[in-house]
């Protein structure tokens, strides 16, 4: 185990680096480090994962009542919550990827949650 905000990951090369509902608990520096990692731990056919609530994605339910409710029970567990589609672009882009897709999570289509998927630019 290692501790990622400390830590560079492994030096290895993997097909898939996922991030499922975790990133909207950490601030752009945070996130921005860890896509960068993620970005050299794909191989040049890799990809990365990432399962995320959308700002403004749903017209049912915006992920944001769902974060403002867990903000309202657990006070200071979610300092940041969802990012928008604009946001993750520019993300991406810093880490040297670019969204190839994206898809609403059947998982969770009541949270907004969105499957992005994000490939090396070339």
């Amino acid at each position: 185990p290692i501790n990622f905000l400390h830590q560079e990951l492994p030096d290895e090369k993997y097909d898939i680096v996922l991030f499922n509902r975790m990133l909207c608990d950490w601030n752009d520096k945070v996130v921005s480090n860890l896509l960068n990692q993620a970005s050299k731990l794909v191989g040049e056919n890799g990809c990365v994962i990432i399962c995320e609530a959308l700002k403004g994605k749903n017209e049912r339910w915006d992920g944001d009542p769902w974060f403002i409710f867990w903000k309202t029970l657990i006070p200071g567990y979610w300092q940041y919550g969802p990012r928008s589609e604009k946001d993750w672009h520019s993300l991406a882009n810093e880490a040297g990827l670019t969204i190839q897709e994206q898809a609403q999570c059947k998982m969770h289509p009541i949270a907004g949650t969105y499957t992005i998927k994000l490939v090396k630019q070339h």
